[in-house]
């Protein structure tokens, strides 16, 4: 008997101490994954986000072959937190949710409160910064957080909403979740522990912010920033200055928001953060803007839309349309502000001018000076027009447009005005001669710029089609009197992919215009025929024909690299006047 029992017994020890070795076996390999995921987070010098969520994912299916619980949870969180915190889709935003809610149950289950209250920090940074940083869940998330931490006796919640819909963030909320931080602080304060103390600081800036006690915000915010120069946290102190900034201009204080930019511009140097660098810009320019300094602002938007073009392809790729709209979102913004911005400074400039008088030499002067100046920007917005019209970007298109429209049509137009106002008995006849080959300089430049920017991006060719595009074409630039033209178009015409429409229209209009400034035509025609296996685009006239030179200038070579890239072919005939046929297969044109 006593034999059976010590057989059992070993047997037992046996089976027992097999157990906990293949336990511990099992938390060391464990361990190897989770080491490798740290070591690309998002937080890491060595971050990549592929190679995070690889590790994470190698992780959880090793915890899924044992069976324990506790590593399965840990796997759940280290998979959700790399795609919450890595630069991915948001649909992949969305899978990191489930992940961690998966997390969040087991821990509960298992009473892991370290772990439950870890993974309810990174819901709420998932719910704040990507899907609705006030929503009713991002705030229980965050009070959650807090309470968890300075409270001994912390109830799991019986369920964290996770099927609910967004709501807004009650005030409600935001008074729990500062009550909550004020407290923790308090409690941080007395055990010394400086970069909790950082983080708890950040998190009462924000939601002060959101409770509308900006003075309570900004000081929270700066006494964050100031534990992570003591704490040597780098890599987060351009993360609170740009908590703190938004604030900042909130309650209009634009001098401490330049001051702040600055700083975080600076911090930046050293951080391969572009995106962040690109939101300090923005604050400087709205710093700056608020201050009235509006030329050095608008420096520092320039310079944000350079890091916008450079990043505006790798969003793309790694956001989706999501960062594209915000980006376009956030162009259109500045478009309007600088349009405001215009009117305002084409008011100051009427009233000033109503009360200046100028003798009539010094007048004269002074206009052929200006009309100069004038000219200089006319050609470097032409240059900017065809470049933009190269790129093919429909953004910069409409910007230029309206930027010539608001901007130099006000200007020559105000200096019509004015030159008009001379009194043209007071000069002798070589001013006067002078005075009339000015007028007439000042007429051809206005409706220059005026058919240059109402052809730029017209609405018919968007809403109606090209037919309608070409046929407005025509009736405006029969409007100026200079050349008559006919245009031959079949009205059954297919419509095309809104870039072969802009390509085709952006030829027709190159070639008119050409007509109108070398040819001295008297009439002219556009022909554009749709046969079986290719489209014809003839632009003819009976002028004087064509120049090697203006064969060859910018305008002709911007239709050369447009029908290059309609996979097309020109063909120029400069006898008895011109004629420029353009050829484009039929493959090349995609229907809608």
């Amino acid at each position: 008997m006593m034999k059976q029992l010590l057989s059992i017994s070993l047997l037992f020890f046996f089976f027992l101490t097999k157990t906990l070795a293949q336990t511990h076996a099992d938390s060391v390999r464990f361990a190897t994954f989770v080491t490798q995921v740290k070591k690309y987070a998002v937080d890491s010098p060595k971050f990549h986000a592929d190679s995070s969520y690889y590790f994470a994912t190698q992780a959880l299916k090793f915890a899924q072959t044992t069976g324990n619980k506790f590593l399965i949870a840990q796997g759940y969180y280290y998979q959700g937190a790399s795609l919450v915190n890595a630069p991915l889709s948001m649909a992949n935003k969305a899978a990191g949710r489930e992940e961690l809610h998966k997390a969040a149950r087991l821990f509960k289950e298992l009473n892991k409160k370290e772990w439950y209250l870890l993974t309810v920090k990174d819901l709420y940074i998932l719910e704040g910064h990507f899907f609705d940083g006030k929503s009713e869940k991002s705030g229980l998330y965050q009070a959650l957080a807090i309470e968890g931490r300075s409270d001994p006796d912390f109830q799991y919640p019986d369920n964290l909403r996770e099927n609910e819909p967004d709501q807004p963030m009650t005030r409600a909320t935001i008074l729990r979740v500062i009550r909550s931080g004020e407290r923790y602080i308090q409690q941080l304060k007395a055990q010394n522990k400086p970069e909790l103390l950082m983080y708890a600081h950040e998190i009462l800036g924000k939601y002060n912010d959101y409770y509308g006690d900006y003075p309570k915000a900004i000081q929270h915010f700066e006494s964050a920033f100031h534990l992570s120069e003591t704490t040597h946290n780098e890599w987060f102190s351009p993360i609170i200055l740009n908590g703190l900034l938004p604030t900042l201009l909130n309650a209009k204080k634009y001098s401490d928001s330049e001051k702040w930019s600055k700083k975080g511009l600076e911090l930046l140097q050293n951080l391969k953060i572009p995106e962040l660098r690109r939101r300090f810009l923005d604050f400087m320019y709205q710093a700056l803007k608020g201050q009235g300094r509006w030329n050095e602002a608008v420096n520092y938007k320039e310079k944000s839309y350079v890091l916008y073009d450079s990043l505006q392809d790798e969003a793309i790729l790694k956001n989706g349309v999501y960062m594209q709209e915000k980006l376009g979102a956030e162009r259109k913004q500045f478009i309007a502000e600088q349009q405001a911005h215009l009117q305002q400074q084409r008011l100051n400039y009427a009233l000033f001018g109503a009360g200046v008088l100028l003798l009539v030499i010094v007048g004269l002067l002074w206009y052929n000076n200006t009309l100069r100046q004038t000219k200089r920007q006319l050609e470097a917005k032409n240059a900017e027009i065809s470049a933009a019209l190269l790129r093919g970007q429909t953004q910069e298109r409409k910007r230029v447009a309206s930027d010539l429209h608001d901007n130099l049509v006000a200007k020559i137009a105000g200096l019509r005005w004015r030159f008009q106002m001379i009194e043209k008995q007071e000069l002798g006849s070589r001013n006067l001669k002078l005075y009339e080959d000015v007028g007439r300089g000042l007429e051809e430049t206005l409706a220059d710029v005026r058919m240059i920017s109402h052809n730029l991006q017209p609405a018919q060719l968007e809403e109606k089609g090209l037919v309608a595009a070409l046929q407005k074409m025509i009736n405006d630039t029969n409007e100026l009197g200079k050349t008559l033209f006919h245009l031959e178009i079949p009205n059954d015409l297919p419509r095309f992919t809104p870039n072969i429409e802009f390509e085709l229209y952006t030829i027709a209009l190159e070639l008119t215009t050409n007509v109108l400034r070398h040819s001295k035509a008297k009439k002219a025609g556009v022909t554009l025929t749709l046969q079986s296996d290719m489209l014809s685009l003839i632009v003819l006239d009976d002028g004087i024909g064509m120049t090697s030179t203006s064969t060859n200038g910018m305008g002709m070579q911007n239709v050369r690299s447009r029908v290059e890239r309609l996979r097309g072919t020109m063909y120029i005939v400069s006898t008895n006047g011109m004629q420029v046929e353009i050829i484009i297969p039929n493959h090349a044109l995609r229907r809608t």
